[in-house]
């Protein structure tokens, strides 16, 4: 019997030894109420879950057998996702037609553009641009000499090597990076939301491939873990639910890390394969993760967004501007591009609240975005396009702000309306605000700035005025608005 026991114990030690090598055929879960050795200890890395990976199916069937195994699985192919060709026509765009282009669309449909004022417009002011937060992009790698990115900020690992550079062979990764952390305000190319945030970049596709595995993913997991990461990005998928994944990110959702993943993209502009809704794709069909689709530039789904009950929210998706390869600008499309843009909000968020974990997150997505389809969530946009403006004023200042439609009271060609704006004071006490409104009529700009209280409830301001208006509303005592949070133009 002593000698059974041995065996079987030098068995599982056997198995054990091909964890963290190449990768393997299949993936198991060690027992939590079997016998352990004490060489399992090693194992502590992964949560203490007891996963590892073998070659030996027979092995591991006769370990299930004997109770000694919870279950196994084949190493599941993880793909990057079908996307256009790159629209390279942009690459000699000047700074000013890029970041322009960007307001006109990414940050436009999100609402992001009085974010991103801060770091541009906005005088000295700081901003909220992910300070502190650790985002992990868990991808194909980074370019590696692009203007466009602080590489002071950058981090880099590769898991085949083991070592600190992960070259980007594909220019999938580099254009995720670029949507979360471009460099901001430094006279060239594209701005992002997060570019003090400490950027991540972990390798797990080997070069000239375009897949990896479940196994390569729960090691960029695990490395995103073990440096502390506050938001993980996965712009990639598979079709398999894989058990020991989910488990571990999972386990990663308990920890308040929040990991965003693409929605999935359909490969082909023919009809929609999918009428009622797209199959799942993991990691994003998970509870624990969120689920980014994509929408155009008149905050539509696009064509090739999968529609499904575990979409969470939207984001642009449709020729966005990235970084490219070589220190170059492009476009590309896909939900692979939605996510990161979601991941960047998630950091910002995270910098003004760290215990927001994904369900706080998904919360503030029910709260502020911006509502599509069918009224509430849908399997087309979720809980809406994100809204970034509404969301941030939300977390800082418990105060919803919506525009009503405009009333026109005149002559189209004297262009009188009256505006109306509700002020939604969420918290306990008074909120004293600045109510700003700048109009833009026949080339005069008008500005008028009043103090006003919104007492707790709901407090109604109006405007009557000419042509274009821009509004703003922001707690007195902040040292920076968000400008614009909103805005709106009259055209009769």
């Amino acid at each position: 019997m002593k000698k059974l026991k041995f065996a079987l114990v030098a068995f599982i030690m056997l198995l054990m030894i091909s964890a963290g090598a190449e990768a393997s055929e299949f993936i198991f879960k060690y027992s939590d109420d079997a016998p352990q050795p004490a060489v399992f200890d090693f194992e502590a890395e992964y949560f203490d879950m007891n996963i590892y990976f073998t070659d030996d199916e027979e092995g591991i069937k006769r370990l299930s057998e004997k109770g000694y195994i919870e279950y196994y699985e084949r190493n599941t192919e993880i793909y990057l996702p079908d996307e256009p060709e790159p629209d390279v026509s942009l690459m000699s765009m000047p700074n000013d037609s890029l970041v322009e282009r960007q307001m006109e669309y990414e940050f436009n449909v999100t609402n992001a553009q009085g974010v991103v004022n801060n770091t541009i417009a906005c005088g000295d002011y700081s901003g909220i641009r992910g300070q502190g937060v650790r985002i992990g992009i868990i991808d194909t790698g980074i370019d590696q000499d692009h203007p466009d990115i602080d590489y002071s900020r950058v981090n880099q690992y590769d898991i085949f090597t083991k070592g600190n550079v992960a070259n980007d062979f594909d220019g999938h990764g580099t254009g995720v990076a670029g949507i979360i952390a471009a460099r901001t305000d430094n006279g060239i190319g594209l701005a992002s939301l997060a570019p003090e945030a400490e950027i991540y970049v972990i390798k797990v596709y080997k070069d000239d491939s375009k897949t990896t595995d479940s196994q390569n993913l729960l090691d960029g997991c695990k490395y995103a873990v073990t440096v502390g990461c506050d938001v993980v990005n996965i712009s990639s998928g598979m079709p398999a639910n894989s058990k020991s994944l989910r488990e571990y990110i999972d386990k990663m959702n308990s920890y308040g890390i929040i990991v965003v993943a693409a929605a999935g993209n359909h490969n082909s502009s023919d009809a929609d394969p999918y009428p009622e809704d797209s199959k799942p794709l993991y990691p994003a069909a998970w509870d624990s993760v969120i689920s980014v689709a994509a929408v155009d530039s008149e905050g539509e789904r696009t064509w090739f967004s999968y529609h499904n009950a575990y979409v969470d929210t939207a984001a642009a998706g449709l020729y966005v501007q990235v970084l490219t390869n070589g220190g170059g600008y492009g476009t590309n499309s896909g939900t692979s591009f939605s996510s990161p843009f979601v991941a960047s909000v998630a950091a910002l968020a995270k910098q003004l609240d760290m215990s927001i974990d994904a369900a706080r997150f998904c919360e503030l997505l029910e709260l502020t975005s911006t509502d599509k389809g069918v009224p509430g969530k849908d399997t087309l946009y979720g809980y809406g396009i994100i809204n970034v403006g509404a969301m941030l004023d939300y977390m800082l200042h418990g105060v919803d702000i919506d525009i009503a439609d405009m009333i026109d009271v005149g002559e189209i060609e004297q262009e009188n309306f009256i505006f109306t704006v509700t002020v939604v004071n969420n918290s306990m006490e008074p909120v004293e605000l600045i109510d700003s409104w700048t109009a833009d009529f026949g080339g005069q700009m008008n500005v008028s700035n009043t103090i006003v209280t919104a007492q707790p409830g709901e407090n109604k301001l109006t405007y009557s005025g000419l042509g274009k208006i821009r509004h703003f509303v922001w707690f007195k005592e902040n040292i920076r608005p968000l400008c614009p949070v909103q805005t709106a133009e009259f055209n009769p």
